[in-house]
């Protein structure tokens, strides 16, 4: 008897280790189209990988974005430096309050911002955080926080790239730089993205009916409580969008109903911004930088920021 558990015991052991290992090697080697479940958008779209490495340089800065692609393609640092702050964008991919908290709890004593923005639009609490979460985990230098933000998503392609992101952590890093620009996005030091040349405007709707996630709307009150409790100033914004995209925008009234009657002040720049989808967008729901500009100059007089 006490032969056969041992031999379990090692077949248990030697299946672990294969396991570690072939979710190493296939996260490092293999084609995505050979690991469908293991999601690592490494140096991906975005723009991630770049950003959180130059964070982590930064300290003492004026203004701190957290948000979806609105946040990262909407808040410019060039545009907040001429009137004398300095913002860093920790905007990322498809981002819901879930990976928000992780990169506020993470960064905010370094960077030490005088204000903190937090982008919010409809889809910011509509999706489930997978999306977002490959893309910090693939991205981010490993930490025991990760775990923490990867059992809100808890889902089953979440923990598989958890997995790889403690795996690859014992490793050398990979040297290999970002490219300044991907097609036509060059990231911006300060972790903005600008779009250049854009395409012809793209009117096309690109969401389904979505519903407010009540987990992450917890998790964004969380995060809000969190930054009065350290008795940090922030500000909730709700950048432009295209007329169009803002009056379907699924939810868009329920968002501000359940945000204000938690007490969440929301600055919805969509209503006195006098934009024109044409001029303004490249589609229907992300500005271009004639409306990057528009939008942060009128925010910077809105925000009235005292940060000596």
């Amino acid at each position: 008897m006490k032969v056969f558990f041992k031999k379990i015991l090692v077949y248990v052991l030697l299946c672990g280790i294969t396991v570690h290992l072939l979710t190493l090697l296939s996260g490092r080697y293999l084609n995505t189209y050979y690991r469908p479940n293991l999601h690592i958008p490494l140096k991906d779209y975005g723009f991630t990988y770049s950003r959180l490495k130059e964070v982590k340089s930064k300290n003492k800065i004026d203004v701190l974005v957290l948000g979806n692609s609105h946040a990262y393609r909407g808040y410019d640092p060039r545009i907040f430096k001429k009137s004398g702050f300095e913002l860093f964008n920790l905007g990322s991919s498809s981002q819901t309050p879930y990976q928000s908290r992780y990169l506020l709890e993470e960064y905010i004593n370094a960077l030490d911002p005088c204000v903190v923005i937090i982008e919010t639009n409809p889809l910011y609490f509509a999706l489930d955080g997978q999306e977002s979460a490959f893309d910090i985990l693939a991205n981010e230098a490993y930490n025991f926080r990760l775990m923490k933000m990867t059992s809100k998503v808890n889902c089953y392609p979440s923990y598989l790239a958890h997995h790889f992101a403690f795996m690859n952590s014992i490793l050398p890093a990979d040297t290999i730089s970002e490219p300044r620009v991907i097609w036509n996005d060059a990231y911006v030091n300060g972790g903005f993205v600008e779009k250049i040349d854009p395409l012809e405007f793209n009117n096309q709707f690109p969401f389904d009916a979505y519903s407010l996630i009540e987990e992450q709307v917890e998790e964004f009150l969380a995060m809000t409580s969190f930054l009065r409790k350290i008795g940090q100033d922030y500000r909730v914004v709700y950048a432009p969008v295209t007329i169009r995209f803002y009056e379907e925008y699924v939810n868009r009234i329920d968002m501000k109903r359940v945000l204000e009657a938690n007490g969440e002040k929301v600055l919805d720049f969509n209503q006195y911004t006098e934009l024109t989808d044409q001029d303004h967008f490249y589609d229907l729901h992300h500005l271009n930088q004639k409306g990057v500009i528009a939008f942060n100059e009128r925010l910077i007089e809105e925000l009235q920021l005292n940060c000596n």
